[in-house]
């Protein structure tokens, strides 16, 4: 009887196939008529509900998303050379192949790539990160969209943080989202980020190094609190570290402690130090800068 059930089941499974077969070569032959009567014409005609689809698909979701997601790649490599092309249904693509099997990982890690705007890429990122939590890659992803389409340190290093915070990230995601921090004008996040890394690392090295960039961001912020301090006193901002030595505010500048020297960058009349390899040091370091001996 078991047996039978399965024949009978299987048939049905094929009669389906055949018939889905038939319904695609239909839409197909549709679709070509469309072409030749519209030259700009581009498929996909319409993007089903995820709903649908798994509703048809007959438990089999993940094929269902693997050839969503396949469109998707023939989709964008069929326009890709196609300049001002604007891939409006890409975004619709890759959010229907995900509903269907949202834990298709490699769709929010490539598929992010193919996405023409950044805004979209990041959708999708955080989309992913709701279902894959434990992977520190895709926040990572996020701060870098951020840091170089967006310019937004503030926001890259929040993402850059969450990276950190994951199992299995390298050392370089806890220092640039210290280093973001840092640059978004946000010491005591960089600070705390650099202390959650250095408490749990066992390597020495990195514990030397780590120590070495908290040390340097206290000193910065003593300074850049001895540089308000001074703006509040005297009506305007100090132009170099020598001005708050003449105004008996500070000794002597601190001992930088990765060899370089701090500095007032008179743009936004921060403190910040050479050795940053974000920051563009002035041209004369004596004009901004007294050696400490």
């Amino acid at each position: 009887m078991k047996s039978g059930k399965k024949i009978v089941h299987h048939l049905i499974l094929f009669v389906f196939a055949i018939f889905l077969l038939s319904v695609a070569a239909f839409f197909n032959q549709k679709i070509t008529d469309l072409r030749k009567t519209y030259p700009s014409f581009t498929d996909p005609v319409f993007l089903p509900k995820a709903e649908a689809l798994r509703l048809v698909s007959l438990d089999f979701e993940g094929l269902a998303a693997d050839l969503v997601w396949i469109k998707g790649a023939l989709y964008f490599g069929s326009h890709y050379r196609q300049r001002g092309f604007r891939f409006r249904w890409m975004e619709g693509l890759l959010n229907l192949a995900t509903d269907l099997d949202p834990l298709y990982y490699d769709i929010y890690w490539y598929g992010s790539s193919l996405l023409p705007e950044v805004h979209q890429s990041i959708r999708l990122l955080k989309k992913g990160m709701r279902y894959f939590p434990d992977k520190w890659e895709l926040p990572q992803m996020i701060g870098f969209y951020y840091l170089y389409y967006l310019h937004d340190y503030k926001s890259a290093a929040k993402y850059y943080e969450i990276a950190s915070l994951k199992p299995g990230r390298p050392p370089f995601v806890p220092s640039l989202a210290s280093r973001f921090y840092t640059q978004a004008g946000e010491l005591d996040a960089a600070i705390r980020v650099l202390k959650g890394f250095y408490e749990t690392t066992h390597r020495k090295d990195l514990k030397k190094e780590f120590a070495l960039r908290i040390t340097q961001l206290e000193q910065i912020k003593y300074l850049q609190a001895l540089v308000q301090a001074y703006r509040e006193s005297f009506g305007a901002y100090p132009a170099t570290l020598k001005d708050l030595q003449r105004r008996g505010l500070l000794n002597a500048p601190p001992r930088e402690p990765f060899g370089g020297y701090y500095f007032i960058d008179p743009k936004d009349h921060r403190v910040k130090s050479n050795t940053d390899p974000l920051v563009t040091p002035p041209k004369k370091k004596d004009e901004r800068w007294q050696k400490a001996n």
